[in-house]
């Protein structure tokens, strides 16, 4: 086999041939860009609902838009004509601005149904005592200056059940009303809340929802500005998690692209003043084309799908495979004919493959789909990259290719490793120190929360925030979940949790709540408060002593008597009958429905002023809910239960890093048969991973899992240069040497400018990367068992 490989017309097919299939496979590929990456293959449930509800949940549909920077008037005015636009956009569910227009169906539905959905028609409440009392109750309203109830309310309502009813749907502390308009409490902002069709995770649709909105305001300055001139300047705020995600999204998009692009016309210069040939310079991608399509079929073959988080960081990983075709192509030249190459070179290289191969594999022992899925990927793409270097590349170079001659340059780098050997102490002494000073600050030394990865701005957080507060809109950093097999169940399991829920109101801890059973209560709940009204002669009979001495008169309260009547036999009501509501959108998006399942959503409002202020004591809901919190009743905060994920993801991949660089050790004792040679190797990967960390670390900087995957990236490259330096056969001569400074040129290349970066996430893999790359080929020459002899070859 290894002969018939050795031809390069029989490889050259075999390599089509299995790019053709890694082709077919990915072009059949799903890929993922969500949260599932971070679950455990086998998820608590829990962590089911907890991506669930960060992908699909209410919440992450929300668009929160305010406008300022105009007279209130003229903010109305764009406010009204930007909601009538919006209500017609099919990418929309909702539009909120508090225009009454169309709350007249809402209105006569909530007025015929109020005994089923009011929370006060209980037995007591129609009893002469009782409705003594709320006839003097009402009485005292249409005497107040509210206005609230008329005579004609009064005569069918007198009990005041729409009255308790509007009050216990409408939120409290919500926008002020001016101009028929949602404004905040200094009436300097206009404002809407619009939810979108699209679940959060599509965040496609999340950015078409958001230029609507846009284009709409647009058209409203457009529509409005002859009869009120100050339009024009007005400005739109948008807000919410569609936005945070396209944001973070095109962000790291347009700042990778900029980067990637400046790096690469940095590589690509670099490379063709060394090959002087075009041909050449394309045929060094092939193995990190080839590796980057062989992982990500080996993934979808693995796993059935692809996450984002694996194509991006896998391809990263794999990024070292750049280097192989250097190592062929400059020291080819040395060896003299390809032949000659592969026995004195390729053993060489192909340990340094196994190395990084072997740190990655660990990474399949992972739990997490995330993880298990990278070290798939970065596993497949080096060995199919190693593999094309070594069988197919030689055999497409052009005939009579050879690179420029590096021997000067490679001269006067040996005679640079000779100065950098007499550092081998001072690095020995800064390593030492370096361990001892992230084992003494290991608890401070990474940085556990999920928000550390945001590129979104602290200003736009803010903005939600305010908007958030502005609107009186739920917290959707808290939520309860109660989970049953049908609608009915989930209601009663939601109505359960109302007495503690409200008493937590109450004591200031919480400034409200949604929950569906508000909206629409269980049809037990329904014909518990139909069996409170009482039949109509004990009714009457019960007004007639309720209305002695009281300023009205029997005949008068006739509707009354015959609505109550009709609401006790009448039929109950179902989540259909609410459809034609403009509260349905709510009830929808808080009792949601799968095959499987019906999920109610109680979305929790923190206080927006006293001593708990803008947050909820998670611990305290617990222990008000107490026994209510079960397997299928879950408190769930959405940003501790990520970061918990996140957290152990962190730790998870901490440790099989730790399995792999073990796993590097044992294959260099195997393959080096020398305790010394395995040090000489080991050592400079370690002392570039100990000093990069504790550079970072003493910088301020708290590392994070973009810092975990440079570090391995680090052990990967560095690995190649520890090796060569380490082997005989005249490994270090000029050739050599030149290959590993071009290597090392373009890895700091593609990955050291991402320091430059202002996203996090890039910018902490280039600080990374760049200064580690550049550590550990200077540690390796440093470390290096010989001096490289000062001859030419």
């Amino acid at each position: 086999m290894r002969r018939l490989l050795a031809t390069a017309g029989f490889a050259r097919t075999l390599w089509v041939l299995a790019l053709l299939l890694c082709a077919l496979v990915v072009a059949r590929t799903e890929f993922r860009a969500d949260f599932s990456a971070f679950l455990p293959r086998t998820p608590s449930p829990e962590q089911q609902i907890l991506v669930e509800q960060l992908q699909e949940g209410a919440g992450a549909r929300v668009l929160l838009l305010g406008l300022e920077g105009a007279p209130s008037p003229t903010l109305a005015a764009l406010g009204r004509h930007l909601a009538a636009t919006l209500r017609t956009e099919p990418l929309l569910r909702q539009v909120q601005n508090g225009e009454s227009a169309g709350y007249a169906a809402d209105q006569a539905l909530l007025f015929s149904a109020r005994y089923l959905l009011s929370p006060q028609v209980l037995p007591e409440r129609f009893s002469a005592a009782g409705l003594r009392q709320a006839l003097q109750e009402s009485l005292a309203e249409l005497g107040s200056s509210t206005g609230l109830l008329s005579k004609e309310l009064l005569a069918r309502d007198p009990t005041g059940e729409m009255l308790t009813l509007l009050d216990h749907l409408l939120p409290s502390g919500g926008p002020r009303l001016r101009h028929g308009h949602w404004f905040n409490a200094q009436g300097k902002r206009a404002l809407l809340l619009v939810e979108t069709r699209a679940a959060g995770a599509q965040m496609d649709a999340q950015q078409q929802a958001i230029a609507r909105v846009h284009a709409a305001f647009a058209q409203a300055q457009q529509a409005v500005a002859a009869q009120y001139p100050g339009a024009q300047e007005a400005r739109l705020l948008v807000s919410g998690p569609g936005v945070f995600a396209v944001t973070a999204r095109d962000t790291i998009r347009d700042e990778a692209t900029r980067l990637s692009l400046i790096s690469a016309l940095i590589i690509i210069g670099l490379l063709y003043a060394i090959y002087r040939s075009l041909t050449a310079l394309a045929l060094g991608l092939l193995p990190v084309l080839s590796g980057a399509l062989a992982g990500v079929a080996a993934v979808s073959l693995g796993f059935g799908v692809v996450h984002g988080m694996t194509l991006g960081f896998g391809t990263t990983l794999i990024g070292e495979a750049v280097d192989y075709a250097i190592y062929l192509f400059v020291q080819r030249g040395q060896a003299g004919r390809d032949e000659d190459f592969m026995q004195r070179f390729w053993p060489t290289i192909r340990l340094g493959v196994l190395t990084s191969t072997c740190g990655f594999a660990a990474l399949l022992l992972s739990g997490f789909n995330g993880l298990a899925q990278l070290g798939l990927f970065s596993l497949a793409g080096l060995l199919a990259a190693a593999l094309v270097t070594r069988w197919v590349l030689p055999g497409l170079l052009p005939q009579g290719f050879a690179v420029r001659d590096v021997t000067p340059l490679g001269l006067r780098l040996q005679g640079a490793v000779r100065v950098l050997r007499h550092g081998r102490y001072p690095l020995l002494a800064l390593t030492i120190a370096a361990a001892v000073l992230l084992g003494l600050r290991h608890q401070a030394l990474w940085n556990h929360e999920l928000g550390a990865l945001s590129p979104v701005p602290l200003s736009t957080q803010q903005l939600d925030a305010e908007l958030r507060a502005d609107l009186a809109a739920p917290d959707v950093r808290h939520l309860i979940v109660v989970q049953a097999p049908d609608v009915q169940t989930a209601l009663q399991r939601c109505e359960a949790l109302q007495p503690a829920l409200d008493r937590l109101v109450l004591q200031g801890q919480l400034a409200g709540y949604v929950a569906p059973c508000r909206y629409l209560p269980s049809l037990a709940t329904q014909r518990l408060r139909q069996q409170a009204l009482p039949d109509a002669s004990t009714l009457r009979q019960n007004l007639d002593q309720a209305l002695k001495g009281l300023p009205i008169r029997a005949d008068f309260l006739t509707p009354f008597l015959d609505e109550v009547e009709t609401a006790r036999t009448g039929a109950l009501l179902t989540p259909s009958d609410v459809q034609a509501a403009s509260f349905s959108s709510a009830l929808n998006a808080t009792l949601t429905q799968t095959t499987t399942h019906v999920s109610a959503l109680i979305q929790l409002r923190a206080p927006v002023s006293g001593p708990q202020a803008h947050t909820i004591d998670a611990q305290r809901l617990r222990d008000a809910l107490g026994a209510r919190l079960d397997e299928h009743t879950v408190l769930l905060d959405l940003k501790a239960a990520s970061e918990g994920l996140y957290q152990q993801y962190l730790r998870q991949a901490l440790l099989l890093s730790g399995l792999g660089l073990l796993g590097i050790v044992a294959l260099l004792a195997w393959q080096l048969r020398s305790a010394r040679r395995v040090v000489a190797v080991f050592l400079p990967l370690l002392a570039a991973v100990l000093l990069v960390s504790a550079g970072l670390h003493l910088a301020g900087v708290r590392l994070n899992l973009l810092h975990l995957v440079g570090l391995l990236l680090i052990v990967a490259v560095g690995s190649n240069y520890a090796l060569f330096f380490d082997s005989g056969n005249g490994s270090a001569t000029p050739q050599t040497l030149a290959s590993l400074l071009f290597a090392n040129l373009t890895t700091v290349a593609g990955f050291g400018l991402l320091a430059f970066s202002q996203v996090p996430v890039l910018q902490a893999f280039g600080l990374t990367v760049g200064p580690g790359a550049v550590a550990a080929l200077l540690f390796a020459a440093m470390l290096s068992r010989d001096a490289p002899a000062a001859t030419a070859p």
